[in-house]
């Protein structure tokens, strides 16, 4: 069993704490000094989720790969909630990579990330990718 701690610090601001004591301070208000937003902590989890199962898709497909980023965004809905419409995942590649190539490993990574799936299944997630010099 994993286990996570948010502990209310007043208004809308939390301390989130893992297992290992790491803590992370959170609150929704924009540019909140030190803070991270609940949907970024949300995005954050997706695109690490994302690596965790990248590095293992290039190994099995003999990538030459130096080096990767993920960027995240999310597209809300105009009504409340606000919850997220659609994701994209804009994979940046430096290496000698085809696009072919990074849609089998971005297809082998969704197939495993326990994040991806657990969100919402109405959500559009939208893949890119861009090759680096």
């Amino acid at each position: 069993m994993q286990e996570t701690t948010v502990k209310w610090l007043g208004d809308q601001s939390y301390l989130g704490r893992d297992e290992n004591g790491i803590e992370i301070k959170i609150n929704p208000k924009p540019k909140q000094d030190d803070m991270v937003k609940p949907p970024d902590l949300l995005l954050m989890s997706l695109g690490s989720c994302t690596g965790l199962f990248l590095t293992p898709a290039i190994k099995e497909l003999g990538l030459d790969v130096n080096d990767f980023e993920i960027v995240l965004s999310g597209e809300k809905a105009a009504n409340p909630p606000a919850l997220f419409d659609a994701i994209n995942i804009h994979l940046k590649v430096w290496g000698s990579v085809t696009e072919p190539q990074l849609e089998q490993v971005m297809i082998k990574s969704h197939q495993k990330c326990f994040i991806l799936h657990s969100l919402h299944p109405d959500i559009e997630i939208r893949t890119t990718f861009e090759i680096m010099e």
